[in-house]
């Protein structure tokens, strides 16, 4: 049985240190292994104590020291040598003047320090960390699209200012097309005002969308005039008409074109190109962007400044419709690819989308001719409301060629008449004359000649009504005002002032907030909000982790278990072997 009375010599040794950093659990050095720590100890010792009395966990310890030797001391460590060979870490909490000669000093157990290399961190929940940084401008990050390996919002405030620092444009190409989508068939013999003739419409599938109508294309405004002019003759034809609208080049492939030659009787002539049966509008690519994140000029700041809502891409169509394309979520990582589909109709329509956008999955969209990956619609600016033209319709001239084989008729029946007249009016007179001269009824002579000169006149007299009645209805179908065939509207603003297209704005916030934000992240990293093993060195100079439901093994005192665990749940920063509080460039060195 040991000796109780026995008294334990004093043997405890204190090494007081200065210039260390280590104030508290906000701040803590990751020694590599004990050897770094060692040296880091003796780098910063300013004195020592030896032969002390047994030091107990957060005390005062009083030295043979006048005050002014002890006021640089920041950190302490002692051993209690007749209990064992540990070495206890403290943080210095105070210094005071006891005497002349001696005083007095403050001191907690620093947990982390003391017993870092003796812990075994366990899976749990990563609120913020220091997450991967562009490295050599490589933007592939995590095999994935660009900076998407962390896609979670900081809502971090910035001031919601933006700044455009680049712009690229893609205009539509000029001239406009006219599409004319008519009831009749426009490659036949259209006839004349006297002999008109229609071929109806022998109807066409177009984006597999079934009409009555055939679709029609002008290259130029010339050959709308010489068709213009051409149908004023024709009204017969103009007024089936249904739509003209003008529409971007981009909407149409020429191998799906079929040229006509139109000749109209008055001598004028166009040509027009007839949309092919079974046609499907091609998918375009109208604009490729390279560099996309080099654009924004940020010079490798932090990752999360690339993205949204940070930095963002605006995609607007003349039209006034926006899409905001974050660059986080390009798919073809360091390239915007804007293409387009459209659709050919009465009221056509195209879409401008960036191709692939946000698409993370090698299945695509399919249907037809039309592949895609991504967003795709989604994530487009629709084009419709085109300009519609409208087509005259000569009403005078349509009468006459509504009428013609009524006129033609009646004029016949008139002609009829009069040679009928002229023919047996002489033959009627005559007998009667002779009739009479026979019985020597002078009177009755006079009277057979008379009646057949009337007959006569009472028949050209008809006809002549008849063909003046006909006249007097072209004439008045002459003063009527043309009408119009097809319909009206449609914004015509953009393509009167030159306005028509896509434009890309590279915007960020304000350089002053990409300063302070900048900072941010190299002090803090980012939110993580993973489940997981606590990462405490992808940084080459110190790491910040922020940690809930902080779960350690280690075989030391619980109290201390718990200080090291509610350090990791305040948010930590870890500085590599030393050097606390000195921001210099903090590369990334891997997970």
């Amino acid at each position: 049985m040991p000796d109780l009375n026995k008294s334990i010599q004093p043997d405890s040794q204190i090494w007081f240190l200065s210039g260390t950093g280590i104030e508290n659990y906000e701040n803590q050095i990751d020694f590599r292994n004990t050897g770094v720590r060692r040296q880091f100890m003796q780098d910063h010792l300013l004195f020592t104590v030896n032969n002390y009395r047994y030091i107990r966990k957060n005390q005062t310890i009083l030295i043979n020291k006048n005050v002014e030797q002890c006021y640089n001391i920041d950190y302490c460590y002692y051993k209690n040598r007749n209990f064992g060979d540990r070495e206890i870490f403290c943080f210095v909490t105070d210094v005071n003047y006891v005497n002349d000669e001696t005083t007095e000093i403050s001191i907690e157990v620093d947990a982390w320090t003391t017993f870092q290399f003796d812990i075994k961190f366990k899976k749990c929940f990563i609120m913020n960390q220091h997450e991967q940084e562009f490295a050599n401008n490589n933007y592939d990050l995590h095999g994935g699209a660009l900076v998407g390996n962390n896609l979670y919002p900081e809502n971090l405030e910035f001031g919601g200012n933006y700044v455009n620092v680049h712009t690229e444009s893609y205009h539509w190409k000029l001239p406009y097309l006219i599409l004319v989508c008519s009831s009749v068939e426009l490659d036949g013999d259209f006839g004349s005002k006297n002999s008109p003739n229609i071929n109806s419409s022998h109807g066409t599938v177009c984006d597999n969308i079934p009409s009555m109508l055939s679709y029609y294309i002008l290259k130029s405004g010339a050959e709308f005039e010489n068709l213009a002019k051409g149908l004023s003759n024709a009204p017969w034809i103009a007024q089936n008409i249904q739509f003209v609208t003008m529409i971007p080049t981009e909407f149409l492939d020429d191998s799906n074109l079929r040229k006509i030659d139109i000749s109209f009787s008055t001598g004028t002539k166009v040509s027009v190109y007839k949309i092919k049966d079974n046609y499907i509008s091609p998918e375009k690519d109208i604009l490729k962007v390279d560099n996309v994140i080099e654009k924004f000029g940020l010079k490798q700041e932090h990752f999360k400044l690339y993205q949204y809502p940070y930095s963002y891409i605006e995609m607007t169509g003349y039209n006034g419709q926006q899409f905001i394309i974050k660059p986080e979520l390009l798919s073809d990582k360091n390239v915007i690819d804007l293409q387009c589909i459209s659709y050919i109709s009465s009221a056509p329509r195209f879409c401008v989308y960036p191709k692939g956008y946000a698409n993370y999955t090698d299945n695509g969209f399919k249907y037809g001719n039309l592949v895609t990956q991504g967003d795709f619609i989604n994530s487009g600016i629709i084009f419709g409301n085109f300009p519609q033209i409208p087509v005259l319709v000569d009403n005078s001239i349509l009468y006459q060629a509504q009428n013609a084989n009524s006129f033609a008729l009646n004029n016949a029946i008139a002609n009829y008449n009069k040679k009928e007249a002229r023919f047996f009016a002489p033959i009627e007179s005559g007998m009667g004359v002779v009739s009479n001269a026979l019985k020597g009824n002078i009177g009755g002579v006079i009277s057979s000649l008379y009646g057949g000169a009337k007959k006569v006149y009472e028949t050209d007299k008809q006809s002549e009504i008849t063909i003046r009645k006909q006249m007097a209805k072209i004439q008045d179908a002459e003063i009527t005002p043309p009408t119009l065939a097809g319909q009206t509207g449609g914004d015509g603003f953009n393509i009167a002032n030159g306005f028509g297209g896509i434009t890309l704005k590279w915007k960020t916030i304000h350089p002053r907030m990409i300063e302070r934000l900048n900072s941010f992240f190299e002090r803090y990293g980012y939110v993580s909000n993973r489940f997981e093993f606590p990462k405490l060195r992808t940084c080459e100079r110190f790491n910040y982790i922020k940690t809930q439901g902080c779960i350690i093994e280690a075989n030391i005192p619980k109290s201390f278990a718990e200080i090291i665990q509610n350090m990791f749940d305040k948010g930590v920063t870890l500085w590599h072997d030393g050097d606390i509080g000195v921001y210099t460039t903090n590369k990334f060195i891997g997970d």
